[in-house]
């Protein structure tokens, strides 16, 4: 080998390979996953990248169960109470205006009888 140019010396498929790895990890990969278009196209995108960018963007995917249970502070707990009970205060306030469930309503009042001892 009588030709000592750098040039030919140089595998410059393995640099470029070795660039090509680097400018993904950095720049193509993360701009795939943020759903941008690719920044450097003379970069091609790892195949394994739009399954993955797919699987991310699915509209089905199946919810995690943790993040429908999350812990309530007292001051959330008790604006649920207090919630509950105005309903169930505003279910007790209803008129019955219709005859059928007034009739119901005091005939289910006069056939109760309150738990006696004799009553077994």
């Amino acid at each position: 080998m009588r030709d000592f140019d750098i040039r030919t010396i140089l595998d410059w498929n393995y640099y470029l390979e070795r660039l090509s790895s680097t400018v993904q990890k950095l720049v193509t990969i993360p701009a795939a996953m943020q759903k941008v278009l690719n920044p450097v196209p003379r970069v091609r995108h790892p195949d394994w990248l739009f399954k993955e960018v797919a699987e991310k963007s699915d509209k089905a995917q199946q919810s995690r169960m943790d993040t429908f249970m999350v812990a309530q502070t007292e001051e959330e707990k008790f604006e649920a109470l207090e919630k509950a009970a105005q309903l169930l205060s505003s279910e007790s306030k209803h008129d019955g205006s219709d005859d059928d469930s007034q009739t119901y309503k005091s005939k289910a009042q006069s056939d109760f009888r309150p738990f006696t001892d004799c009553d077994y």
